[in-house]
């Protein structure tokens, strides 16, 4: 006990037990070979006489006794056992080669059992049969040649050799021996830690199995909650929408009636705004989704102008009141029609400019696209919102893109919002491939930005106006009026994109010194609200002096300055100007032949009766709620349709065994029976001539559309109805029955 815990000293109980086993058998191998040679000079007194030469053996016994504390200390195991086991080999050696003694021959086999027990446990296999061939040969050629027998003056040539001989046959044997056991106590007790590790292994299996199983509990209490929420944002979804339908719907009729320009400008924006609450509705959702993970990129043809003109429309009014001016510019090189989800790029469009104006009470707003790279038809363009406004501190930059996080508590109180906005912003960028980033110093405004890769696509598009010929406007100069020197800046770029000639001036009273020395100027451009001198003014100072230059008035929406100054403007734009219109209205300035527009329906006839005449259809409506009723009979009605109109899903039914249709639109939500049962109805009892179906359905997630498929719908259109979503349905209907006239 004593020698073993002189040897587990500093020795991590936690170690493997088959190392401590090494340790300690080298360690009893060195100490008991000191002790057999004190154990040897004793016996040999005794029984014998001691000589002056035994004196050389004390060096050999402390060598041994430092070779046990360095291995004991220090934990040296592969050298000292190389050590070890040479001190074994060399006796045998010297009895192979030197004394050839068939007595000794009897230790010589003691002394390779221990050389091959710790070159085994201790040492490399390479090194096991190195030692082996070292001991085994010598000991083998041994037993044929050994012939000699000086037993009697065995290492020390006096009399009592009998007894060294016998005590050093007793020490290898019993080193080998204790070898052994040791051996085999760490085998057991390697064996009992593996026993206790598996039986902890199962222990923690089953805590992991109960863990699994209350996870998987959380899990279905979360997906439960999860379907919850999911259930009720889509039934307030389709609360909403229902009744969103029929403003939209509404609004787009008034549209398709004679209107002035005015009452028009009006009643875009009013659909434009309902399309923004829709977007607020949609948004709702998406966060939903952006949370589980489930919203997923839509891309589509759209033209980028267009998108982005819609998004400032929105928030004219908003800039007008707080006398800011809000614009845009798209570089020529920047693709016109490109491939991505625009619903998404306008949604965050809007979400910047929304913060650039809150923050902003001076000056300006600006969004404008830059190209990164463009690689075949795939372009990485940078979207850009620069405002003037306060500013973000540099430390407080990173709180931006977080969740319920403004820059400070101050910011919630002045300028309200929840802190949302920006963290979404990010979620959908990313979703798009994109990054986001925010430049800004405080006291100077900011500007945000976000980049993506889009496709470059064709522009024909379907519906679209045809632009008045270019030509005419090439080489005419034009004068612009502005106090705002960015504006200045984009209403050049334009008019140098029509090979006009500009000239700019800051304030009126320059704008006055222009025209005195370029008569040759054909129209003048002026902005409404500048300082000292408004355009109102500027204008009747123009008129009497050159009454034959045309004017062009820029000003906020909703000016009056047309309608009380008709002989002054040949045109009022309402800012942020729209390209198109600039150049309508240019267009009209400068030839003085041109139509008025104005009282006459521009859209050129997206409904119109021939369209039935072209692609007759026996349609049934099915639809519950009087106000969206009233809108898709009317809709169908413009187009030239007669439509059968009922009220819920029985009454579909009757009327499908009464008549034949070719199209049936159904409401999904209906009392009695909704569509869905009424289209499994229709389709198991209307074996000859079915008619295809199509869903009209407020459910905007991607369960409501799949679960009007798996109905055995043939489609669906989405509420608020899009116009021409449901003529495609009407055409591709027409063709399924080959009744469309081509």
């Amino acid at each position: 006990m004593i020698l073993n815990s002189l040897f587990l000293h500093g020795l991590d109980e936690a170690r493997d037990p088959v190392y401590r086993t090494r340790l300690t058998i080298l360690s009893w191998s060195y100490l008991s070979t000191a002790l057999c040679f004190v154990q040897c000079v004793i016996l040999v007194s005794l029984f014998g006489e001691l000589q002056d030469n035994s004196i050389v053996f004390v060096p050999i016994m402390v060598i041994h006794i430092l070779l046990y504390l360095i291995l004991v200390y220090k934990e040296w195991l592969l050298p000292l056992a190389h050590v070890k086991i040479g001190l074994l080999i060399l006796p045998i050696l010297y009895n192979a080669f030197i004394m050839q003694d068939s007595v000794l021959w009897v230790l010589d086999i003691a002394a390779f059992f221990n050389v091959l027990i710790l070159s085994i446990i201790i040492l490399p296999k390479l090194w096991t049969l190195v030692y082996f061939s070292l001991s085994a040969v010598p000991i083998t050629l041994g037993y044929f040649y050994y012939d000699q027998e000086i037993f009697s003056s065995l290492y020390y040539g006096y009399e009592g050799g009998e007894y060294v001989y016998i005590s050093v046959l007793v020490y290898l044997i019993l080193i080998a021996s204790i070898s052994l056991l040791l051996i085999k106590d760490a085998l057991i007790r390697s064996i009992t830690i593996v026993t206790n590790q598996s039986q902890k292994l199962i222990q923690a299996n089953k805590e992991l199995s109960s863990q699994k199983i209350a996870e998987a509990n959380a899990r279905e209490h979360a997906e439960l909650a999860n379907k919850a929420k999911s259930t009720f944002l889509a039934t307030m979804s389709h609360e909403i929408r229902t009744p969103l339908n029929g403003v939209l719907g509404m609004a787009g009729l008034l549209k398709e009636t004679p209107l002035n320009k005015e009452q028009r400008e009006f009643t875009d924006i009013i659909c434009t705004s309902g399309e923004t609450l829709l977007n607020v509705i949609n948004d709702i959702l998406d966060y939903s989704r952006l949370e589980s993970g489930d919203l997923e990129v839509d891309p589509y043809d759209f033209q980028l102008r267009n998108l982005i003109e819609e998004v400032l429309d929105l928030f004219s009014g908003q800039a007008a009141k707080k006398g800011l001016d809000i614009l845009y510019h798209l570089p020529e090189q920047v693709p016109s029609h490109i491939f991505a989800d625009g619903l998404r790029i306008k949604q965050v469009l809007m979400n910047l400019v929304n913060n650039a104006l809150k923050f902003t009470s001076l000056g300006e707003v600006l969004v404008e696209v830059e190209v990164k790279s463009n690689r075949g038809n795939t372009w990485d363009l940078c979207f850009k919102v620069r405002d003037s406004g306060i500013g973000i501190p540099e430390d407080k930059i990173s709180r931006l893109f977080k969740s319920f996080s403004q820059v400070d508590a101050s910011t919630t109180r002045k300028y309200g919002g929840t802190g949302l906005g920006l963290a979404i912003c990010q979620r959908l960028v990313r979703l798009m491939g994109g990054s986001i980033g925010v430049e800004s110093k405080e006291g100077k405004g900011s500007t945000f930005f976000f980049t993506m890769e889009v496709k470059a696509i064709s522009s024909e598009k379907s519906f679209e106006l045809s632009s008045p010929d270019q030509k005419v406007l090439v080489g005419r100069k034009v004068l612009i009026v502005d106090d705002n020197p960015t504006n200045l800046k984009i209403l050049g770029l334009q008019l140098e994109n029509l090979s006009m000639k500009s000239y700019s001036a800051l304030f009126p009273e320059k704008a006055l010194k222009v025209l005195e020395s370029h008569k040759e100027i054909d129209l003048i451009i002026t902005d409404m609200d500048m300082p000292r001198m408004n355009g109102l003014q500027l204008s009747k100072k123009i008129k009497a002096r050159f009454p034959d230059k045309n004017i062009i008035l820029l000003s906020s929406v909703g000016d009056q300055s047309k309608k009380k100054n008709r002989q002054l403007f040949t045109e009022v734009l309402s800012k942020p100007v729209k390209y198109k219109q600039l150049i309508s209205a240019i267009y009209a300035a400068l030839n003085s032949n041109s139509v008025k527009r104005e009282g006459k329906p521009i859209m050129g006839g997206v409904l119109f009766k021939e369209f039935a005449e072209k692609y007759p259809l026996r349609i049934l409506v099915a639809e519950d709620t009087p106000i969206n009723q009233m809108l898709i009979m009317m809709l169908l009605g413009r187009l030239g349709y007669q439509p059968d109109l009922v009220s819920n899903g029985r009454e579909v039914l009757e009327k499908a065994h009464t008549f034949q249709y070719d199209l049936m639109l159904l409401d999904v939500q209906m009392p009695e029976m909704d569509g869905l049962e009424a289209t499994e109805r229709v389709k198991k009892e209307i074996t000859v001539d079915c008619p295809l179906i199509f869903a009209m359905t407020a459910g905007a997630m991607k369960e409501d559309r799949e679960r009007c498929l798996n109905a055995g719908m043939d489609g669906y259109i989405s509420k608020p109805l899009d116009t021409k979503k449901l003529m495609e349905i009407l055409k591709a209907a027409a063709k399924n029955t080959k009744t469309a006239v081509e």
